[in-house]
C-alpha cells in the first residue's frame, strides 16, 4: 500500500499543481480581492524610506517593543482603539528590493505543497478505506479536507484583518476545487482490496 500512497500522492500533486494554473491562469479566482495600489511612485518611496526590514506590519497600531506586537495594557489598547476610529487600517507584507523576480522558486515551492497536501490526504484515506468503500465517499472525503482547510485559513484571516470577503471565498472555493481533483485522483489510485 506504501507505494500507492506515494503514487497517489504526487500524481494528486500534479493534479492540484495544474488545477492552481487553472484557477490563477483562467479563471478570475487567483485576483480575486486583489486591487493594484494606486499612486505606487508616490506611495512606495515613503514605505522604502521608513521601513527597512522584511517583514509584515499592521497599521495603525502604538508602537511597542519588539515581538509584542499587541497593546500591551489599558493605556496602550485605548490608544490602538482612537488610531482605529480615525485612520486607515491594514497590513503592509514588506521586502526591501531584491532583485528580478523569479517565479521559478516559487512553482517549486506550490508544487512540493501540493504533493505534500496529496500525501496527507492520501494517507488518510488509507487510514479509513474501510468506511470509504465508494469512489465517490473517498472523493468527498478529501473534498471535506479541502473544505476545512480553506476554512481553517481564510475565514480568521478576513475576521481578524479584514481580507476581502470575494479574496476568503475565491481561496476557499480555490481549496475545494482543488481538493476535489485530488480526491478524484486518489480514489482512481487506492481503492479497497
Amino acid at each position: 500500500m506504501g507505494s500507492k500512497i506515494l503514487v497517489a500522492a504526487l500524481a494528486g500533486g500534479v493534479a492540484m499543481f495544474m488545477w492552481g494554473f487553472v484557477s490563477h491562469m483562467v479563471l478570475p479566482l487567483g485576483e480575486a480581492g486583489i486591487s493594484t495600489l494606486t499612486h505606487q511612485e508616490e506611495i512606495l518611496p515613503s514605505i522604502s524610506n521608513r521601513v527597512s526590514k522584511p517583514g509584515m506590519y499592521m497599521f495603525p497600531w502604538p508602537e511597542n517593543p519588539p515581538g509584542t506586537p499587541a497593546p500591551q495594557n489599558e493605556e496602550t489598547m485605548k490608544q490602538a482603539n482612537v488610531m482605529h476610529e480615525t485612520m486607515p487600517h491594514g497590513l503592509l507584507i514588506f521586502h526591501p528590493p531584491t532583485g528580478a523576480f523569479s517565479m521559478t522558486p516559487h512553482l517549486i515551492t506550490e508544487f512540493a505543497t501540493n504533493v505534500v497536501s496529496s500525501l496527507v490526504a492520501a494517507v488518510l484515506v488509507c487510514m479509513t478505506l474501510g468506511s470509504l468503500e465508494s469512489f465517490v465517499k473517498r472523493v468527498l472525503f478529501v473534498t471535506a479536507i479541502g473544505l476545512s482547510a480553506g476554512i481553517a485559513v481564510n475565514v480568521p484571516y478576513w475576521n481578524w484583518y479584514e481580507f476581502p470577503t470575494s479574496f476568503t471565498l475565491a481561496q476557499i472555493v480555490e481549496h475545494v476545487v482543488g481538493f476535489a481533483v485530488v480526491g478524484a485522483v486518489i480514489a482512481a489510485i487506492i481503492r479497497p482490496a
